[in-house]
């Protein structure tokens, strides 16, 4: 947890150099990730295209998890969306 961190305190101040596209996906019982990260991320980017959706029944490993079929189906559509731009 202390590297963790100190790899967020790390990176924080070089979140407004990205501008790519950004999909951010978080489980709500996620002990390990703070609840305020993603909200932080998401708001000091840069990148015009980014969005930040919560599963209410998954955790840190949310790909492993039962809601891995929801979140495949959002990341196809974020990619779909930006090709189509």
């Amino acid at each position: 947890t202390l590297q963790l961190l100190r790899l967020q305190k790390a990176l924080r101040p070089r979140l407004p150099a990205v501008h790519q596209p950004l999909l951010l996906v978080q489980g709500r019982l996620d002990p390990t990730v703070t609840a305020d990260a993603p909200h932080i991320i998401h708001d000091e980017v840069s990148s015009s295209v980014k969005e930040l959706h919560w599963f209410d029944h998954s955790a840190h490993c949310i790909i492993l998890e039962k809601e891995l079929p929801q979140v495949a189906q959002l990341t196809l559509r974020f990619i779909r969306d930006i090709e189509s731009q």
